[in-house]
């Protein structure tokens, strides 16, 4: 509102207050619908007297300026929603809002950005920018992640999940099974450790079942879960596996028969 205009404001409660309350105040209700009625009543008489150093009355205004300007309603009610401090969205483009994460575009990594929480919604903004919206949830420590805000190497597997990927291990063995377990554990949220499991667990068909089986047990107790340490394994026992065995015969003393300056 701007200054000059204060004086008309309070001008305008002041006639209300003479026309409206005024009039009322020696007047009993019971109800407070009979006290409503009454001030409605009182708003129209007001509304209907004629202006004293113009034509018209303030409900002739009101149809020639004020109702061809309005615009409709909006067409949701207002929801009250209170806002959150800011917020570092972590490297796995979600933000903990209220003990739940909640994804955004993976373009605002390491932004800070703050939530608005309504009783159904949560939205996400930058600045005065709304970057994400979603349906609250109130399960603690939970992942809600919208696929649209994914890197496109995560949208890839988006019609994958844990369940599938373990099922596909139990075919190899329980070695295998474990150690894809272990990888879901490691992962805040299940789509980051999809890449290294497929990658594991195609190389059963590569190299067979059972030495995919014996390289997992190797790298469960070494616990080198990832996908490059599996396949250092698997490669290290295969290239084992092809060797030829030694020659052993009385004229061939091998290595160990000469001493460190070189004679027998």
């Amino acid at each position: 509102m701007e200054t000059h205009d204060k004086g008309k404001v309070e001008s305008g409660v002041l006639h209300a207050q003479r026309n409206i309350l005024a009039v009322l105040r020696n007047v009993t209700f019971f109800s407070l619908q009979e006290l409503n009625a009454a001030i409605l009543e009182e708003v129209k008489v007001l509304n209907l007297t004629p202006f004293q150093k113009m034509p018209g009355t303030r409900r002739s205004r009101f149809e020639d300026v004020d109702r061809p300007a309005l615009r409709p309603l909006p067409a949701n009610p207002y929801v009250y929603g209170v806002w959150t401090g800011k917020r570092k969205v972590g490297p796995d483009y979600h933000v903990q809002i209220d003990k739940h994460f909640y994804s955004v575009p993976h373009t605002y990594v390491g932004k800070s950005v703050r939530g608005l929480i309504r009783p159904c919604t949560v939205e996400i903004y930058l600045g005065e920018e709304r970057i994400a919206s979603h349906i609250r949830s109130l399960a603690s420590g939970q992942y809600t992640t919208n696929v649209i805000h994914m890197p496109v190497h995560h949208r890839e597997y988006a019609k994958w999940s844990p369940k599938r990927f373990i099922r596909w291990a139990q075919t190899i063995g329980p070695q295998t099974t474990a150690l894809i377990e272990a990888n879901f554990a490691r992962f805040l949220i299940p789509e980051q450790a999809y890449r290294r499991c497929l990658a594991i667990l195609r190389l059963g068909s590569e190299f067979g079942h059972d030495v995919l089986e014996k390289a997992c047990a190797i790298a469960l107790e070494q616990q080198t879960l990832s996908s490059p340490a599996v396949k250092k394994i698997v490669k290290r026992m295969t290239t084992e596996l092809h060797q030829e065995p030694p020659i052993e015969h009385e004229n061939i003393r091998g290595a160990n028969y000469y001493t460190s300056n070189g004679t027998p």
